[in-house]
């Protein structure tokens, strides 16, 4: 073994952050060395997996971001614009990944020394009062670089057309996704679902069509091989995350 490939090793070594969900509770240690740091998601809980990292900025407090990030799922109009525009002036989102019971997932972040929290995204979808969530202390110098993705997924004003994500690169099972978000004043989600086989662009195109104006969604059956995403969470605008969720071979 080089030395030069030692030095990566420890670099690595110090800069990965189990993340474990099981029933009630986030098991994660409590700080990590600054720099590109790796997030090894797992759960044993089917009403848990999707774990975020979210910076709260100077003042903010925990339960202040809870509250208002709740704003998010909801079908008020009045609440989602109101929670989103005081999560994107109180904390930076920094992504995050979805697994599932049995198929683990990992994000890259890099971190510069602060306080981060770690978040049960799900707690929040289905409206558990208090949503598990972990402090983590990031200190030192900043070492490691994000590793190389194999497709980039951005999301991004197109001009004449609105919101759309940007697929470049070959997406890839098992390799990692880079999510990029481009898009001024809002948070970005890439929610990836994988679809059935005799699905047609047609058919898919018909029923997103279906969502209503403030994100309620199709009574119709979804066209989906399996219900539950395995995607990306929300990053604020102007921020990327590298991830590699448990995605399969197929659309």
């Amino acid at each position: 073994m080089s030395a030069a490939t030692s030095a990566e090793e420890d670099v690595a070594h110090w800069r990965t952050v189990p993340v474990r969900s099981i029933p009630g509770d986030l098991i994660v240690q409590p700080s990590v060395r600054a720099g590109a740091v790796t997030f090894q998601v797992s759960t044993t809980d089917a009403r848990s997996g999707w774990v975020g990292l979210v910076k709260l900025h100077r003042g903010v407090t925990w339960e202040s971001f809870r509250d208002n990030y709740r704003k998010l799922a909801s079908t008020d109009p009045a609440a989602i614009l109101d929670g989103s525009r005081r999560v994107q002036d109180d904390v930076t989102l920094l992504g995050g990944v979805q697994t599932k019971v049995g198929q683990p997932g990992t994000f890259v972040q890099s971190l510069a020394p602060g306080e981060y929290v770690l978040f049960d995204h799900m707690d929040f979808r289905y409206g558990v009062a208090q949503p598990r969530h972990k402090v983590l202390t990031v200190s030192g110098l900043q070492f490691g670089v994000v590793p190389a993705a194999a497709g980039t997924l951005t999301a991004k004003d197109v001009s004449g057309e609105g919101p759309r994500f940007v697929v470049t690169g070959t997406p890839t099972a098992g390799q990692p996704l880079k999510f990029v978000n481009t898009m001024a004043g809002q948070a970005n989600e890439a929610i990836l679902f994988s679809l059935a086989p005799e699905v047609t662009d047609a058919d898919l195109a018909a029923w997103v069509a279906k969502f209503g104006d403030h994100g309620e969604w199709p009574t119709d059956p979804p066209p989906f091989a399996d219900p539950e995403p395995a995607g990306l969470l929300p990053i604020s605008p102007g921020q990327s995350v590298t991830a590699t969720p448990p995605l399969h071979p197929g659309r």
